[in-house]
């Protein structure tokens, strides 16, 4: 589940890795998005022997949740198998971090999903973007990124999906031990 606001205004933008983490992955594989009457679009992706739903929801962040439940809803799963890719500006810029569980931290969408699933367990991947102290945060979340930060961004990204791929195959504590040094 990678996180994002739809639409081309935020394409670019710091909250919507989660959307490009996806993107890069769902090209590498050869597989594609395809839109639904659902609230998010699926990518349907063979991943060696796994099976993977790559899932962007469009419900806009703050409603992320909505499409998290009715997904598991449609294609039940053990939540250890669910992993949600969101941006996090509690971490340096270009830092990956995995957790098993945890709180939101500040993060609208990770709000959304833990009321929706009614727990904070479930594993995620939060990927830096720094934070600005003289701006809004929700402004700065929906601010495209800098010039001078465009390659750190790109090398995350390329990060992001490697660690994805650990995580698939070995699972969270793996990836946890291996991606947050």
């Amino acid at each position: 589940m990678g996180l994002g606001n739809p639409g081309e205004k935020y394409v670019e933008t710091r909250h919507n890795l989660g959307f490009r983490v996806l993107d890069q992955l769902a090209n590498q594989w050869q597989c594609s998005f395809s839109a639904s009457r659902a609230p998010y679009d699926t990518a349907r992706c063979h991943i060696e022997q796994n099976r993977i739903l790559f899932v962007k929801p469009m419900t806009f962040m703050n409603l992320s949740g909505v499409a998290v439940s009715h997904v598991l809803a449609r294609h039940p799963t053990e939540l250890d198998h669910l992993l949600v890719v969101c941006d996090d500006f509690a971490l340096p810029l270009g830092k990956l971090r995995f957790r098993e569980q945890g709180s939101n931290g500040g993060h609208n969408g990770l709000a959304s999903i833990i009321e929706k699933l009614n727990t904070k367990e479930f594993p995620r991947l939060r990927m830096g973007i720094d934070k600005d102290t003289r701006q809004d945060p929700a402004d700065y979340v929906l601010a495209r990124f800098k010039k001078s930060e465009r390659s750190t961004v790109n090398e995350m990204i390329d990060l992001a999906s490697e660690a994805i791929v650990d995580f698939i195959h070995n699972g969270i504590h793996h990836a946890m031990n291996h991606w947050n040094n």
